[in-house]
């Protein structure tokens, strides 16, 4: 396990990676890219390593801000990685970021990104208790749908959550074909679509 200081200050997170004293690579210093609101973050990492492996991440604030322009914001990430071979390079990079808002920007990010995530559980539990038949597009799409209009916290956390569910679906066997139907409907609420459009007839009024 390891945790990397993230420093936020004046709408700038950069940062600080040391691989080289744990071994399993270069060591890697004040690493900053530009990015867009954290779209990027945490996104599957295993996708650039070479052979599989499992990804858990943490993200917390070690000190908080008192206003866009009163000093750095502190912030924690913590990886677990657990694969078959340590090749840390390539998704530590993936995680070397810039997240271009003020520091309250990035709280208001946190709370739509937690709000978006309780839309997509109540489309998930709504999916489950209906037990419709071909209603799970329509769930799929208005979870998505409602996060997204949280704003780009929403945005992101939809996105997250639903790669993760489809990765997990998977390798439970559902075929790749009904993974990519679920994910064009996920795309289709995310981008601010009717998910009406994938409703069956029938299905009760309450969802």
């Amino acid at each position: 396990m390891w945790s990397f200081p993230l420093l936020l200050r004046q709408g700038h997170l950069g940062i600080l990676l040391d691989s080289g004293t744990q071994g399993y690579g270069p060591e890697l210093r004040a690493v900053g890219l530009r990015g867009d609101l954290l779209q990027e973050l945490l996104e599957e990492p295993r996708r650039l390593l070479r052979e599989p492996t499992q990804v858990t991440t943490r993200l917390s604030l070690e000190h908080g801000c008192q206003g866009a322009g009163a000093g750095p914001v502190h912030v924690c990430l913590t990886l677990s990685l657990h694969c078959s071979t340590m090749k840390l390079l390539s998704g530590l990079l993936l995680c070397s970021l810039v997240l271009g808002v003020s520091g309250q920007g990035w709280f208001s990010f946190i709370g739509e990104a937690v709000r978006g995530a309780g839309d997509m559980w109540r489309a998930y539990t709504d999916m489950r208790e209906a037990n419709y038949i071909n209603a799970d597009k329509y769930f799929h799409a208005r979870g998505n749908y409602d996060a997204a209009q949280r704003g780009p916290g929403g945005v992101w956390a939809a996105k997250v959550i639903s790669d993760v569910r489809e990765d997990l679906q998977r390798l439970m066997g559902h075929g790749a074909e009904d993974s990519m139907d679920d994910q064009a409907a996920n795309e289709w609420g995310r981008s601010g679509k009717d998910p009406n459009h994938f409703r069956p007839k029938g299905l009760p009024d309450k969802y």
